[in-house]
């Protein structure tokens, strides 16, 4: 009897889903126990009697409000979510950035800040300017460059005559030789400095057509956000001295630290439910390297986890703890805060949104085991099912009244 129950919810939860209207409600809220029921059954009581008093029991369990009674009782809604669940290891740790995830930006050579084109907290592409500078010797540079590139044929042909003169002897070998040591120096020069100017930022396509670029670019070396800015208008910085630094927020590691009793028990690709102090999010990440070094001094080794959700506004140098997953056991999984208790059952507020109103209906729930303010539960929900996270004694309270009333 008691599975008969289970799908009738499940059924009645998909109907009110797909807008088929409030036909939800938690289990053993009638007013006879599964006793009673499979007693009225034993006697026969007909399909009509039963869907007639379910019918005006699910009425008496949806609570519906319009958005500003939601946002006046500060409701929130969190996404049902299947993890991993399972006994682990507690542990600590902090986000990091992977080496190539950050960057300082800076100049080769030392320059004149003339323009800042970012603040901090901007994200910038790869490629893109992030200040511009001027000096001297960039302009120098670049005379040199058209110097010996208009030099250069001249010094070819004068080495290619010369060669062509010392094989049928009208010429010396000294000739010949200063003639090659000539226009090999100055190719040699010539592709140094292209890339030198290549190393500035400055463009050589540009400058072959006579164009003299002074203001020089700095270019963003990775896409990322603008974590600092060192410099400000007018300042002469010295070449390799950081004007700027640049993180990638999106791609960051958790660095866990592992106690020497817990080592034997970890290994790679275990995965591990990890939270930040002060946001509601649960995060999963999966250990892929175990650092080969024991750190004596605090008895303990390093495991660093890719992680596996998107990192939001995770920030990296955040303190986070969490727990290796032991086994691979998955589970519907809400925020604890989501449970809350009426006439005694624990129940979680099932939330629709249809656009004019908002319905709040109690579905029973039984609680697995808890993890960082998350709980493990059994009961007929799905995946992606909004439930209520905030205010649930409130919506306790209203549904008790509810069916007071139902009841009279």
């Amino acid at each position: 009897m008691r599975r008969s129950l289970n799908l009738l919810r499940t059924f009645l939860l998909s109907a009110l889903l797909t807008g088929w209207g409030p036909a939800l409600f938690y289990g053993c809220k009638n007013h006879q126990d599964n006793h009673e029921h499979e007693h009225a059954q034993d006697h026969n009581h007909s399909e009509e009697e039963h869907r007639e008093g379910a019918g005006a029991d699910h009425e008496a369990d949806t609570l519906t409000f319009t958005p500003e009674q939601v946002r006046l009782m500060d409701i929130a809604v969190a996404s049902v979510r299947r993890l991993p669940f399972s006994d682990g290891i507690q542990v600590t740790g902090r986000l990091e950035l992977y080496p190539q995830n950050r960057a300082s930006v800076s100049v080769p050579l030392p320059a004149i800040v003339e323009r800042i084109e970012v603040i901090e907290g901007d994200r910038v592409r790869k490629g893109m300017p992030i200040a511009y500078v001027s000096h001297p010797s960039y302009i120098e540079l670049q005379e040199e460059y058209l110097r010996l590139r208009a030099r250069l044929p001249y010094l070819r042909s004068e080495f290619r005559r010369l060669e062509e003169l010392h094989k049928q002897g009208f010429a010396s070998t000294r000739e010949y030789q200063r003639a090659y040591a000539d226009y090999h120096e100055a190719l040699a020069r010539l592709k140094a400095l292209t890339a030198t100017l290549l190393t500035l930022n400055i463009d050589t396509a540009r400058l072959n057509r006579g164009e003299v670029t002074r203001l020089v670019p700095v270019l963003a070396p990775i896409t990322g956000y603008v974590h600092k800015i060192r410099v400000h208008i007018g300042e002469l910085v010295e070449g390799g001295t950081p004007i700027a630094e640049l993180a990638e927020n999106r791609k960051m590691h958790a660095d866990f630290r592992i106690y020497e009793k817990d080592v034997w028990r970890v290994r790679e690709g275990m995965r591990v439910l990890f939270r930040v102090a002060g946001k509601p999010n649960l995060y999963v990440a999966r250990i892929h390297a175990l650092s080969p070094a024991f750190e004596t001094d605090v008895l303990s080794v390093h495991a660093h986890a890719h992680l596996d959700n998107s990192v939001g506004d995770l920030m990296p140098g955040m303190y986070v703890e969490g727990r290796i997953l032991l086994q691979e056991d998955t589970h519907l999984v809400v925020p604890s805060r989501a449970i809350t208790h009426v006439q005694g059952k624990p129940v979680v507020f099932v939330a629709v949104d249809t656009g004019a109103v908002w319905r709040f209906v109690p579905v029973e729930v039984r609680p697995v085991a808890e993890v960082l303010e998350h709980t493990a539960i059994y009961g007929p929900l799905s995946e992606g099912m909004l439930v209520a996270v905030s205010a649930t004694p409130l919506l306790a309270g209203e549904l008790q009244k509810e069916l007071l009333v139902h009841e009279h």
